[in-house]
């Protein structure tokens, strides 16, 4: 079972519903959800410390706290890291909206989410999705480097490689996560 931690602003905005904090950007990367990095602190501490600066300007504060919690959502998770059925799925999901090219334009991941969570057969089997995001302002450290000789492409071998879970619905309750930092 997985260890989950999720930053809040220190202090919590006062719109934020307490914690766990529900994200209410329907434009965030895997939707509206509550957010939290899997696995790795250390991921944790990075987006707070990158994502959080102005907020703890503004508060004389670091501007974040970290909670954690255990969890086993295995059985209800969209899993885009690891399962090669959902990625297959969402995969084949993709290719047909692209095909009618519904807005004229590249379909985002929480665009594509969405819709799928508009279908109760999809919304009733998961309660979460875990991706891994690729940017978004985080280079995890420490990490190998490296380049294939002849080839001017690097690559990165992350030893806390990002991974997010974002939860829809039946995300754990403020009485499960444990004040870390």
């Amino acid at each position: 079972m997985p260890e989950l931690f999720q930053v809040v602003k220190d202090p919590a905005p006062d719109n934020s519903g307490g914690i766990p904090i529900f994200c209410k950007d329907r434009a965030a990367w895997l939707g509206s959800g509550v957010y939290f990095w899997e696995s790795f602190i250390e991921n944790a501490r990075q987006y707070g410390a990158t994502h959080c600066q102005e907020w703890g300007r503004r508060h004389k504060n670091k501007g974040f706290a970290i909670y954690s919690v255990v969890v086993n959502y295995a059985d209800r998770c969209f899993d885009l890291v690891d399962n090669v059925d959902d990625l297959k799925f969402i995969k084949s999901f993709y290719d047909g909206l692209r095909v009618k090219n519904v807005k004229g334009r590249p379909i985002r991941l929480f665009e594509l989410l969405k819709i799928m969570l508009s279908d109760a057969a999809f919304k009733k089997e998961y309660d979460c999705v875990r991706a891994k995001p690729d940017g978004g302002g985080l280079s995890p450290k420490p990490c190998l480097e490296y380049t294939l000789p002849g080839d001017k492409e690097r690559a990165f071998f992350f030893f806390t490689p990002p991974v997010q879970v974002c939860y829809w619905q039946n995300a754990p309750k403020k009485n499960d996560l444990v004040f870390v930092e």
